[in-house]
This record gives structure tokens, sequence and C-alpha cells, in this order.
């Protein structure tokens, strides 16, 4: 049986990036990484199946724009929707490598697969009525729905935010990375509704 997995609050999460980072480990190389997961994650739930990748403007959003760029290279028709433009320095460089149109999050169109890489454990309000809205749209038209975010930020997230996810069931099973505690300290469970 496998070795059970510490479980990191938020800031122990984001201390350990912070520590990643100061250890020579670049922003850009842990949102690879991150992303990568989020697109075997997502490969491994949904295959081939549309996919519809709604990004943030940080890094939790830089982790989609990696996911959708990988899921594209391996044939996934893939859409990328943003609720805002990169801001954090390495999502503008993860958005920089998306050679794909970018919809807006409430013109998007719903996929069978949606990936929500909103936001991550900084999020520390409640969503705008209108992200809110629109993702409760997309969501209720998906059949599987991921959000990249802490397993452990997982609870005062949706606390802050519960119509984000007013659309969905309770979680059924993590789908984890086998990189997503010690060596990858990015904040990147992967929760998956049906």
């Amino acid at each position: 049986m496998a070795e059970p997995r510490p479980i990191l609050t938020a800031a122990e999460m984001r201390a350990a990036e912070q520590k990643a980072i100061a250890g020579g480990i670049a922003v850009e190389t842990l949102m690879e990484r991150a992303g990568a997961a989020v697109a075997e994650a997502a490969w491994r739930i949904a295959g081939t199946a549309e996919t519809l990748i709604v990004c943030g403007p940080g890094n939790n959003g830089g982790d989609g724009y990696v996911a959708a760029r990988l899921l594209k290279a391996r044939g996934v028709p893939v859409r990328l929707a943003a609720s805002a433009p990169a801001s954090a320095a390495a999502a503008r460089w993860a958005a920089s490598l998306w050679d794909g149109p970018i919809e807006t999050l409430p013109s998007a169109r719903a996929a069978p697969l949606i990936v929500d890489a909103l936001f991550g454990t900084g999020l520390s309000r409640g969503l705008d009525a209108e992200t809110a809205q629109a993702l409760s749209r997309l969501c209720k038209s998906a059949h599987r729905r991921i959000a990249v975010i802490c397993r452990a930020a997982w609870r005062p997230t949706m606390a802050r935010c519960s119509a984000r996810f007013r659309a969905t069931t309770s979680p059924s099973r993590w789908v984890r990375s086998s990189r997503r505690i010690g060596c990858y300290p990015r904040p990147i469970a992967v929760e998956m509704w049906r």
C-alpha cells in the first residue's frame, strides 16, 4: 500500500513553493510541472474529449495555459477562456506559449470537460458575480469538471466562493500527481466531479 502523503495548508503550500524558488527552481519550471500534471489528469479522465480550460490572471491560470498547450500537442481539441489577461510574470510567460485563441470567460462555450484554473491558494475573496455566473453555467453543461487547487485550501476557498461550484455535486475522488507534494510544491491537487 502506498505511503500516505502529508496534507499541507494553503500557507504551508505557499511556503514550500517559496522554499523551492529560493532553492533555485524557477517559477516557470514549477508551472510547467503543474500544467503537465493537470494535462495528464485531464487526459486520463477524458481522453480526447473536447476540453475547455478557464484561466485566471495568476499562477493558477498559468498552470492552465501550460495544460492547454500540452493537451493540444496530444491532439485534444482544447479551448481556453480567461477571466482576465495573465498578470503574474510566470503566467504571462505560459500564456505567451499558447498559440490558440483565448475566449472571454462570459462568452465561452461549454465543453464536455472543463478545467478550472481560475484561482489557487491566493484567493482571499469571493468571485465577482459575472465570473461566478459564467463558471456555474459552464460547469452545469460539462460532463466532467476538474478544479486545479491545493487540496488543503479547497474547503476554505469553497467557503469564500461557494457560488463557484453551485452546479456541481460533492467531489467523488482525488486525482493526484505523484509530483504534487515534496519536490513539487506547486498548489496542484486536481479535484474531479462527475
